[in-house]
């Protein structure tokens, strides 16, 4: 478990670094020439709305977190599992 959790972290890293300075960039309008609030705020939403279903999922069909930092990775990889 600790070689697939070591596995996923190097594979999400550079897309969490791009699309964490992404958002942060969307979201300071006064510096980042498209910057937009609104549409940072509904970025914010919809990642919340996600992460409440995700959990309500993995509450349902009883999967496990490698690790909470990998939420996301670690139950899309338990579900592609099962629908294998």
């Amino acid at each position: 478990e600790a070689k697939l959790s070591s596995d996923y972290d190097k594979k999400q890293l550079p897309l969490k670094i791009l699309a964490n300075s992404w958002f942060g960039s969307y979201g300071a309008p006064y510096l980042f020439p498209w910057g937009d609030t609104d549409c940072a705020e509904e970025t914010t939403c919809r990642g919340r709305q996600s992460l409440r279903l995700i959990t309500t999922d993995r509450k349902e069909n009883s999967l496990t977190l490698l690790n909470s930092s990998k939420k996301l990775v670690s139950i899309l990889s338990k579900t592609s599992q099962l629908t294998q």
